[in-house]
């Protein structure tokens, strides 16, 4: 467990009217005696939130994420704004926060075990199973989640001197073809959950995996083995956290996560050297992989009837209900 005079939460990213006030009150709230690091973008007032340390950064920009939307891919800029951030830290842990998220209570801090090891870091970093991808069921490897990272401070400083993903990168499959159906809209070579976890092991190991859905065996298995061997997966529900911008559930696909649960069974696996899934596991697994597979069907199907603007616009009103 890791007592709150010991932590700095690093709130990064953009300010959002609607979303950092309560963030930031909830962080004030429920850790009281946590160092509070605001780190967001250079002509933004910040002196509103009162943070202990106010860290601005020059916006490095973003790029369209995908033909099919409006969003954007903002992975420079998490890390142009994490890294400055946590470089201010003076405690010996780390939460890494997003702006538009906030607190509800602090049980995610009784559920870190400092004691654990950690093959690739110094100390466990925590992820939460949103989106936490398993390449058991979808075919994207090296995807813990981003959302928040909980840790030695010295671990996420090196996990964040990473380089800035290239503009090519970004933009790749708008000007090659893109190898699998699952982003088939998406412009990025890597996700950006992926360009992070991979630049970070690529200064330590040999990794081939050329984009976002090379799940080779090798792959599968060396996910596994980074996850259960240096990361604590916590599952959002548990977690006394909350996101703001939208319900973190919105493409009903929880079967393709890593959940606690699931991490536990790749752990529980790999101690005792066994590196195929087997039993309950497995049979987890193909039932998730058939249901993305069924979900996938009827994806196509409302495609070529002409029907996806109508049932997001049925989602997105069943949301914000």
């Amino acid at each position: 467990m890791i007592r709150e005079e010991d932590l700095s939460v690093v709130v990064q990213g953009d300010l959002h009217p609607a979303y950092t006030r309560l963030c930031i009150d909830s962080i004030r709230h429920y850790l009281p005696h946590a160092e509070l690091i605001l780190s967001t973008w250079e002509g933004r007032d910040a002196s509103p939130y009162a943070a202990d340390i106010t860290v601005t950064s020059e916006d490095p920009g973003a790029v369209p994420l995908s033909r099919e939307n409006d969003f954007t891919n903002n992975l420079n800029r998490e890390i142009v704004s994490s890294r400055a951030g946590i470089a201010r830290a003076t405690r010996p842990y780390v939460l890494k926060f997003r702006t538009d998220m906030c607190l509800a209570g602090t049980r995610f801090l009784a559920r870190y075990d400092e004691r654990m090891p950690a093959e690739f870091f110094h100390g466990r970093v925590m992820v939460l199973d949103h989106y936490t991808r398993n390449p058991n069921v979808i075919p994207v490897p090296f995807h813990p989640s981003d959302w928040i990272l909980l840790g030695r401070r010295d671990d996420l400083v090196a996990l964040f001197a990473i380089p800035l993903m290239p503009r090519e990168e970004l933009l790749y499959y708008a000007a090659h073809p893109n190898p699998a159906p699952l982003y088939r809209a998406s412009y990025h070579r890597y996700t950006p959950e992926q360009w992070i976890c991979l630049a970070y092991l690529r200064q330590r190991l040999a990794i081939s995996c050329d984009h976002y859905a090379d799940n080779t065996e090798e792959n599968r298995r060396l996910t596994e083995r980074i996850l259960a061997g240096s990361y604590l997966v916590l599952d959002y529900a548990a977690s006394d956290m909350r996101f703001l911008k939208y319900d973190p559930d919105w493409d009903k696909a929880a079967c393709t996560l890593v959940h606690e649960r699931e991490w536990r069974w790749m752990a529980e696996r790999l101690a005792k050297g066994r590196l195929q899934p087997q039993g309950r596991e497995a049979l987890f697994y193909a039932g998730a992989k058939a249901l993305v597979a069924l979900r996938r069907i009827a994806a196509q199907i409302v495609r070529a009837l002409g029907l996806r603007a109508a049932i997001e616009r049925l989602l997105k009103g069943t949301t914000q209900r």
